[in-house]
């Protein structure tokens, strides 16, 4: 069956054929697509933000402490993100 699909600017898009072959790539791709041979990938490319915190550190001189923090990151390799991880 032929379906149409449309993804936002901040998603990068792959689109592989039946044989394993890229067709498309790129942000924010609209197209035309059999859904019994197409497989696509859809990956964020905006930053995420993601915080920690670790309770009841021990130091070298047996003192107690807590760290927080907060870290920030974005996919700059699509390709083998696509591949590690199951979006």
């Amino acid at each position: 069956m032929i379906k149409h699909a449309n993804f936002q600017a901040v998603e990068y898009v792959i689109v592989t054929g039946g044989n394993g072959q890229v067709r498309k790539k790129g942000y924010g791709l609209g197209f035309f697509y059999n859904d019994a041979t197409t497989s696509i990938k859809v990956i964020p490319a905006t930053a995420f933000d993601t915080s920690y915190i670790f309770n009841d550190i021990t130091t070298k001189d047996f003192q107690n402490i807590s760290v927080q923090g907060d870290m920030t990151y974005v996919i700059d390799d699509f390709e083998v993100a696509s591949e590690k991880t199951d979006f």
